[in-house]
């Protein structure tokens, strides 16, 4: 509605304010559209004219994309409800329909099955398809898609909610398997840019960046957890659906493990966990796997018991995993497939010739390091000293003959593939300085704050958790 203003206001607006110039583009009133706002607007024009749409119209007239420079777009537009048509108008808020309108053009041959289109909101639109079915976010699409320019424009009989992971039909166990690979590959590329930044420095880290690390890695690894909780639950009464619900469970206590040993706590199902009920779910998940990812989950426990000064547990469970027999150590320190206690990651870490190698969160050279800690922590020094020669031996290198000939700075660089070296630093911290042993040299290291990271402030806030001691 446009503004009237009398006379008198404006003499006197011109008597208290100096004259200036005045450019065309000065104002908020007078920016230019975005190529996104043209775009919904040109679609807008072109649907008035259908009525079964008209509430949805009426919305997609009023919102704003300034950030939004794109000319191809595919809008799925709400259908008018007779019965409930005044719920279905305040349904359709400006967050809303904002979801309704995806980045990029796609005709219907191209809404594939478990594909994800990202809407101008940020958000994930899941696409399901059967046939020439197909729904997004669980909603089914009507009829064919209309070219509106160089955007497509569907049909829906319902609003959009929003979705943290798809819908899951029966036949679709492949598509969750390669979403949560997906997750898992991005999770773990941020796990090692994480570990790399804190006992490296790479990229240029210094620790007073430390905050900002500390949230992109928290971010990606609750965002691991939520999508992998929702997938178990969707996918737990289907049949064939055993194998890749043990393979998200234990991918699900990698990032839980290496979540709790960075932050001294962990999120699942949506609420803060401490130690005691770490302990309690790993022990009931090593019981209810298969064995070989049973024993995976053993060697995780018995790293947090190494990290929270639990050595007699520790020292338990890696004897154990020595007991099977199943773990054996590699030929050099550069090999680590064979010593793959569960799956490595694919095109995480840079490599010299430009490409990307995986990295691999378990080793079986981590059993021998945590055990030898936990027994040099319990006061069998010696025990530390027999589990170094014994990698020695198997990594061709010469025995030591004392203990304070060890270097463990050495042992640190057998585990720097795993993504979860940083923590040991912590425990050596606890330890008896008769060791060869630094911390990492990166600007502003301080063995004080920095061997737990910070919690974010967000974080703090929406869980009750207490900030890590010195941030």
């Amino acid at each position: 509605m446009k503004k009237t203003f009398s006379v008198v206001w404006l003499i006197a607006a011109i008597l208290v304010f100096p004259i200036t110039s005045c450019d065309d583009g000065d104002g908020p009133e007078n920016l230019p559209q975005s190529k996104g706002e043209e775009t919904v607007q040109d679609i807008a024009k072109a649907l008035e004219s259908n009525e079964e749409i008209s509430l949805f119209v009426e919305e997609l007239k009023k919102i704003e994309l300034p950030d939004i420079n794109e000319d191809k777009l595919t809008v799925f537009a709400v259908k008018n409800d007779r019965t409930e048509s005044a719920s279905r108008a305040a349904n359709l808020d400006s967050t809303s329909i904002k979801r309704h309108i995806a980045v990029g053009s796609y005709p219907k041959s191209q809404l594939t099955d478990g594909l994800v289109l990202k809407s101008v909101n940020g958000e994930n639109l899941y696409i399901s398809r059967k046939g020439n079915d197909v729904e997004v976010n669980g909603v089914e699409i009507e009829g064919e898609e209309m070219a509106v320019g160089n955007s497509f424009v569907y049909v829906v009989p319902k609003v959009f909610e929003k979705l943290e992971a798809p819908i899951i039909r029966e036949d679709s166990l492949v598509v969750v398997r390669d979403l949560w690979n997906y997750e898992m590959k991005s999770f773990a590329d941020q796990s090692w840019i994480t570990e790399a930044s804190l006992t490296t420095g790479y990229s240029g880290f210094s620790f007073n960046e430390i905050t900002t690390l500390s949230d992109m890695y928290w971010d990606k690894a609750l965002k691991a957890i939520k999508s992998g909780e929702l997938y178990l639950k969707e996918i737990a009464d289907m049949e064939n659906a055993a194998g890749l619900s043990d393979t998200i469970k234990l991918d699900l206590a990698v990032i839980k493990t290496q979540m709790f040993t960075y932050y001294g706590t962990y999120i699942s199902d949506n609420r803060a966990c401490q130690l005691e009920e770490y302990k309690l779910w790993l022990h009931d998940l090593s019981a209810e796997l298969p064995s070989a990812l049973s024993n995976a989950s053993l060697l995780l426990w018995a790293k947090v018991s190494l990290c929270t000064g639990e050595y007699e547990m520790a020292k338990v469970l890696c004897q154990q995993l020595i007991a099977t027999n199943r773990f054996k150590l590699s030929t050099d320190a550069y090999t680590y497939e064979p010593e793959n206690v569960w799956r490595g990651y694919e095109g995480i870490i840079p490599s010299g010739d430009g490409g990307r190698t995986p990295m691999y969160p378990l080793l079986t050279r981590e059993i021998y390091l945590i055990r030898g800690l936990a027994e040099y922590a319990s006061g069998v020094k010696a025990g530390l000293l027999d589990v170094t020669n014994t990698i020695n031996a198997a990594y061709g290198k010469p025995n030591i003959s004392g203990i304070e000939n060890i270097n463990i700075s050495e042992f640190l660089f057998y585990i720097r593939n795993t993504g979860d070296m940083y923590p040991y630093y912590r425990v050596l911290k606890n330890m008896n300085y008769d060791l060869a042993y630094s911390h990492p040299n990166v600007p502003g290291f301080n063995e004080n704050i920095h061997l737990l990271l910070p919690i974010p402030v967000s974080a703090i806030d929406e869980y009750g958790i207490q900030q890590n001691q010195g941030y």
